[in-house]
């Protein structure tokens, strides 16, 4: 593979975000790329494993600071990089996109999640104003995403909605890498705690995870960002709380220790249209980290969840039946201890990331001959 310049950008995720920098950036390392990762995280340039990280953000910004300077930081980083393809990440960043096209690069837009549809859950947006924004966005998204080189989804869901307008859209899912794999852990070594890592919000089922362990003798190791001061403050104030050990935001290495040492991973998002058809990594983290899964009722999680026998989907809301089903699995450690094999035998077998990094390095290939 001769030397091809590869610039990731975001605005938003941290450097060592899982998707981007431990699955695409070092996928394309080890197939002979030259990887460049601009971020605004505040922390200082590096290189790791290969991947030259360079920031842009000098002070803490909030989110109206974000989105126009320091978007234009970003950009002007991008362009002085000079990369052959260039990838990005958030959709605040597609008019820095379209700035690209227009001196002729070659883009890549990877779409994490329907922001159509999220849009109508952000709690920071005036009311009333969120369908128009919405609309508003749509039209802009598809504007510049038929002008792009390629689209990334992850999910099939998001990718049928692309390929209505960009026939070069493909589906590359956060399935789970060989280095989720923890050593075995003794069931019985473990500590009686429940875990959630992720991001930290009330549809992400914040509220619903602290009442759950309220008046139980359960922990909560509840690990991420909140998403702001008031729902922090709102949740600290919770009966619940004190059942809780907020980690805050965590390394990978920090989350493999809470994997290690809890028993149930929790994933009780609430049914909206952006959830109903999504697939959080961390589902697929906690499969290969062999821990028994309580989640949402979603058509397509009970399609991992159940069929392969590594957890229990349950109504979000019914403190109860999630009860009932965290007692079973404490109670019947054997039966726990086989659906947390299942699940690490699941995700070995069919749902690992090394069938998508083969798509991944095939779609940077047919770019980089297009450009010869």
């Amino acid at each position: 593979m001769m030397s091809i310049k590869v610039c990731h950008f975001t605005s938003v995720h941290p450097r060592f975000d899982t998707r981007i920098f431990y699955k695409q950036c070092k996928t394309l390392v080890s197939s002979g790329f030259d990887v460049s990762l601009v971020v605004a995280d505040g922390l200082e340039d590096e290189i790791a494993d290969g991947i030259k990280i360079y920031n842009v953000r000098n002070r803490d910004a909030g989110r109206l600071v974000r989105m126009t300077w320091i978007v234009s930081k970003v950009y002007r980083k991008s362009l002085e990089l000079n990369a052959d393809i260039y990838h990005f990440h958030d959709p605040e960043l597609l008019p820095v996109s379209y700035l690209l096209k227009r001196k002729g690069r070659t883009v890549i837009y990877d779409v994490h999640e329907d922001v159509p549809q999220d849009i109508n859950i952000k709690t920071w947006l005036p009311f009333g104003t969120k369908k128009l924004i919405s609309l508003l966005y749509t039209t802009v998204e598809k504007f510049v995403a038929k002008r792009l080189d390629h689209i990334i989804t992850t999910t099939d869901f998001i990718c049928n909605r692309f390929c209505e307008y960009q026939p070069n859209t493909t589906s590359i899912k956060n399935y789970g890498l060989k280095d989720d794999f923890l050593e075995y852990t003794d069931w019985d070594s473990k500590l009686v705690e429940l875990c959630y890592i992720g991001g930290i919000n009330m549809v992400r089922g914040v509220y619903e995870m602290i009442n759950l362990v309220q008046g139980t003798n359960h922990k909560l190791n509840l690990a991420g960002i909140v998403e702001n001061d008031k729902l922090f403050a709102d949740i600290r104030k919770m009966e619940g709380w004190k059942n809780v050990n907020y980690l805050g935001y965590v390394s990978r290495v920090e989350a493999k220790q809470i994997l290690r040492t809890s028993k149930i991973g929790l994933l009780l998002l609430h049914p909206t249209q952006t959830h109903l058809k999504s697939l959080p990594i961390k589902l697929f983290e906690y499969m290969a980290a062999g821990l028994p899964i309580l989640a949402s009722d979603f058509e397509a999680w009970r399609d991992i969840i159940e069929v392969n026998e590594c957890g229990f989907c349950v109504d979000p809301f019914d403190k109860g039946k999630q009860l009932e089903k965290i007692e079973f699995l404490l109670k019947n450690p054997s039966i726990a201890k086989q659906m947390g094999n299942n699940g690490r035998k699941a995700v070995e077998e069919k749902f690992s990331w090394d069938v998508e990094a083969k798509k991944l390095v095939g779609i940077y290939i047919n770019l980089a001959k297009k450009q010869k």
